[in-house]
């Protein structure tokens, strides 16, 4: 969490696995670099039942109820207008049918794990200087978002 009153921008990460895997976890390292640049990183786990589509809407509902709560509880010190999602593989389906299927109000930018790496950038978790080398802050934390909804 950035110090200070806020609000901050969020952005929320849910992990990859197929639906069936994976966990919060493999982002931890984000937080604190998120932090330095005054924007809230969430890391959210969902329900894991599967790839029906029954079970796939409940891990996106689990989604959409995380990012209402951020918005209404001022505790989070959330600023409601500035949301940023993303996620790779199964959470890259979760925050793209947010984006563009879900009524979430706020949602300024999609991110999506697996198009950067394809665009030949590195995505080895395991390097801690993965996440410190990506600039976070203000327009150059946007160019690295698949779309932008700021327009």
């Amino acid at each position: 969490m950035p110090d200070g009153a806020g609000p901050f921008p969020v952005f929320v990460h849910a992990h990859g696995g197929g639906f069936t895997g994976g966990s919060k976890k493999r982002m931890a390292l984000a937080g604190p670099l998120l932090a330095n640049d005054d924007v809230i990183f969430v890391t959210t786990n969902y329900r894991l039942e599967g790839q029906t589509p029954t079970s796939v809407l409940k891990s996106i509902a689990d989604v959409v109820a995380l990012l209402e709560l951020l918005k209404s509880d001022p505790k989070y010190k959330v600023n409601p207008d500035q949301l940023f999602i993303g996620g790779g593989s199964a959470g890259g389906v979760i925050t793209n049918d947010i984006a563009y299927k879900e009524k979430v109000t706020g949602i300024k930018g999609l991110w999506h794990w697996n198009l950067y790496e394809q665009a030949g950038q590195s995505v080895n978790l395991t390097d801690p200087d993965l996440l410190a080398s990506v600039p976070c802050s203000g327009q150059q934390y946007r160019t690295h978002l698949v779309s932008d909804f700021s327009n």
